[in-house]
């Protein structure tokens, strides 16, 4: 049987995909934080169905022990089989780039790309053994920035980067990378995402904007968001099929936006987004600015 491991392992994607890798047959490794606490509500009837193949692990990946200790839990007990590993965990922070303050600025990027990187680092040995696969959940802000999104399209874009430069330096090895960009989707997200606190401040310049914004994003993705099983069958494929290519839209508008911006100019391409920003920060006050 294969194993895959699954970071970030309690909500959204991560716990869907738990679920479906198990119904197909794999041993799976879920992380996640605060894992006694959330074990019962979360796992008690998978554990029940699944009692040989799921099995549960603390994970923080900003933390170096909870890293080191999968590690040596995959080489001890798992023989050091891992076919698959899966980057999901992350989470995501909104509101004006000026009212960020700095412990916001570095706690996105350190959940979101610095303790990806390095937990993958940590794998990587038991990926090449396995000639397996590395597949990365970023976004469709992984490809864009947007209003009020600098600092998650900041910590996409990283992970993005650092996904095309592996393709290369790991092909040869046998090892596959994979990048999954989605667009909104119906999952735990909307409920995860977290406000700078300033932009929240009636005192902020950018007040106005960001509380039209904020009603604008809870809108778009309570209303609009996508099947979140359509991710994780594209994950599934990229973890299954022979030859997985490095990008792989999931949703509508990721597919849409992935392709103008690829064929339109720049300057057509960014007119566009302008458009899409002031109706997401407000008409009105964009004009008068």
């Amino acid at each position: 049987m294969k194993v895959v491991l699954i970071t970030g392992a309690s909500s959204g994607f991560g716990l869907k995909s738990v679920e479906y890798f198990l119904s197909r047959d794999w041993i799976v490794i879920a992380t996640l934080r605060r894992l006694e606490d959330r074990k019962e509500p979360l796992f008690s009837e998978l554990l029940r169905e699944y009692p040989r193949t799921l099995i549960l692990k603390e994970l923080d990946v900003t933390k170096e022990n909870d890293r080191s200790d999968l590690a040596h839990f995959l080489k001890e007990e798992m023989h050091s089989q891992l076919d698959v590993l899966l980057n999901n965990a992350g989470y995501g922070i909104y509101g004006a780039f000026e009212d960020f303050s700095e412990l916001e600025i570095r706690d996105q990027l350190e959940v979101n790309y610095f303790g990806l990187a390095l937990l993958t680092k940590e794998l990587l040995p038991f990926l090449r053994n396995a000639k397996g696969r590395l597949i990365n959940v970023s976004s469709i802000l992984g490809l864009m920035g947007i209003p009020m999104g600098s600092q998650y399209a900041a910590s996409k874009f990283a992970l993005e980067g650092l996904s095309e430069s592996l393709y290369y330096e790991l092909k040869g090895r046998g090892v596959s990378v994979t990048l999954v960009e989605p667009d909104s989707h119906k999952t735990e997200f909307a409920s995860n995402t977290k406000w700078v606190k300033e932009s929240l401040n009636e005192q902020s310049e950018y007040f106005d904007e960001f509380a039209h914004y904020q009603k604008h994003l809870k809108e778009t993705l309570r209303s609009k968001g996508n099947d979140p099983m359509n991710t994780v069958r594209k994950i599934y494929r990229a973890a299954t099929m022979e030859k997985p290519p490095l990008r792989m839209t999931a949703g509508r508008m990721s597919a849409a936006l992935a392709a103008v911006k690829k064929i339109l100019p720049e300057r057509i391409f960014l007119g566009m987004m302008e458009i899409y920003s002031r109706q997401a920060l407000g008409a009105k006050k964009q004009a008068e600015s």
